[in-house]
């Protein structure tokens, strides 16, 4: 049997959160090729602050917040097959644009993210900043103008990923639609995002590699009859970057899209709020009427689409293009 080892003279007392902070830091500066990686280490502090003041120590490159979820499933599928990529998120601030920013993020892709509201947007890019560690440049502007456009193309500079996304417009009876109410359905839903990808197409190729995916609507593939002009916006964006994706993928540049049924953002709770006026019942009733009628029971989290979206953009996908991805949980019931 081994006789234990007494402590030795200068000897002290410590909690244990202590010693293991103390010791973690012998080691960093023992060994400077040594990184420490963990779930919320680097500006959090840690959640037992074994890791505080590491950051200020050794640096962001070496005390690196790795999240449990993204990092350990995103990051061990994708990571380093586009980390240090460039990608334009349009409407990134909240929503599925933010679950997309957030599992690019993850996976070390710096961003520029885009979006009507700078104060949300600085909340929101913020937020990743601190969680991912990576680059992000905020443009807060209208990207269905040409000089928002412009702006946001301007502050990216070099563009190796590119994920269109806008607001669908609202329903209607066609009978009330003029000619000016379909031009707007049409900037914001099918031009905005071909005059981005007309933007950076070109480079892409030169630099033989590019994604663009376009976050449409599950109406492209089962068309709602209240939403006529996001039904004929989106059909033709679809159908042009159809065309476009055969045309570019020799040069390992793919066009994709996906397609969102009901997800939790703010536009579902709007939806959620119409529906409980117009048949009279609670908030709580008519949420639970719309978890029911999908086969998964409850409606999409913006994380679950941003995963689909990270690997749409991954050097592994460079064989998937001119597709139309539906994620709705079942909701359309079709075998192709």
């Amino acid at each position: 049997t081994m006789e234990p080892e007494l402590p030795g003279e200068g000897a002290r007392d410590l909690r244990l959160i202590d010693a293991i902070s103390e010791g973690l830091g012998q080691a960093m500066e023992a060994y400077p090729d040594l990184v420490l990686m963990g779930q919320d280490i680097a500006e959090y502090g840690g959640v037992f602050k074994v890791t505080d003041g590491f950051v200020e120590r050794f640096g962001k490159g070496r005390v690196r917040n790795t999240p449990l979820c993204e990092s350990a499933i995103i990051g061990a599928a994708l990571g380093l097959s586009i980390a240090g990529k460039k990608a334009i998120v349009c409407a990134s601030s909240k929503g599925l644009g933010f679950g997309c920013a957030n599992a690019l993020a993850a996976v070390g892709v710096n961003l520029v993210m885009c979006a009507r509201g700078a104060d949300r947007l600085h909340e929101s890019a913020n937020q990743l900043r601190k969680k991912h560690g990576v680059e992000i440049t905020e443009v807060a502007c209208d990207v269905t103008t040409e000089e928002g456009r412009a702006e946001i193309l301007d502050a990216a500079g070099r563009v190796d990923i590119l994920v269109n996304n806008a607001g669908g417009p609202p329903p209607g009876d066609f009978r009330d639609w003029t000619r000016d109410t379909w031009i707007a359905a049409l900037d914001a839903n099918m031009l905005t995002a071909f005059a981005l990808i007309q933007a950076v197409i070109d480079p892409m190729i030169d630099q033989k590699f590019g994604r663009v995916v376009n976050i449409t609507s599950g109406s492209v593939k089962s068309p709602i009859p209240a939403l006529g002009l996001s039904n004929g916006a989106r059909a033709a964006l679809t159908g042009f970057c159809g065309g476009l994706a055969r045309q570019v993928a020799q040069h390992n540049v793919t066009v994709n899209g996906l397609l969102p049924g009901q997800y939790n953002t703010d536009r579902i709770e709007t939806i959620i709020a119409n529906t409980a006026k117009n048949e009279n019942i609670s908030l709580a009733a008519a949420r639970d009427m719309l978890e029911k009628r999908n086969p998964t029971k409850r409606l999409g989290e913006i994380h679950e689409f941003g995963f689909a979206c990270a690997w749409m953009c991954s050097a592994h996908s460079g064989y998937l293009t001119g597709q139309n991805i539906l994620i709705d949980g079942g909701s359309f019931n079709s075998t192709l």
